[in-house]
């Protein structure tokens, strides 16, 4: 999950800084299922109001409005806030896979010891030399 989790917020990074006006219908489906799913979603709403807001700005007014360039600004500031948010997560979520990997190799290692795995192949070994030889008293 961690994979699926890094790969959603990298594809949603790379649109919001790809893109000036970003579709953000088209985000949504990469947020389903991820753990920060329900403040993304707020994040997407708010922006997606500043959105509606400036289009219905505009019918009324010019582009060079102080009203449209504070809502330019806004939706600015909420686009860099989930810029930032993503980037924060994407950190968490990387520090946890190196964390996961440490603990998976110190498993490994402490498995595949030498003598540990010698331990373990001659007990597998004891085990099938006593099932044998007590088929081959049975034989007898």
């Amino acid at each position: 999950t961690l994979e699926f989790e890094i790969t959603s917020l990298k594809k949603i990074q790379t649109i919001l800084k790809k893109e000036k006006n970003p579709n953000l219908y088209e985000i949504i489906p990469y947020i389903e299922g991820t753990t920060s799913a329900p403040v993304m979603l707020t994040l997407i709403n708010n922006l997606q109001a500043l959105f509606n807001q400036r289009e219905q700005s505009l019918n009324d007014m010019a582009v060079n409005n102080l009203k449209i360039k504070a809502i330019d600004k806004q939706i600015k500031n909420q686009t860099s806030l989930l810029i930032e948010y993503i980037d924060n997560s994407l950190a968490v979520f990387n520090d946890r896979k190196k964390e996961h990997q440490k603990k998976i190799e110190e498993y490994e290692n402490k498995i595949f010891n030498e003598n540990t795995y010698h331990e373990i192949e001659y007990s597998r070994l004891n085990r099938i030399y006593s099932i044998n030889e007590g088929f081959y008293h049975q034989l007898i």
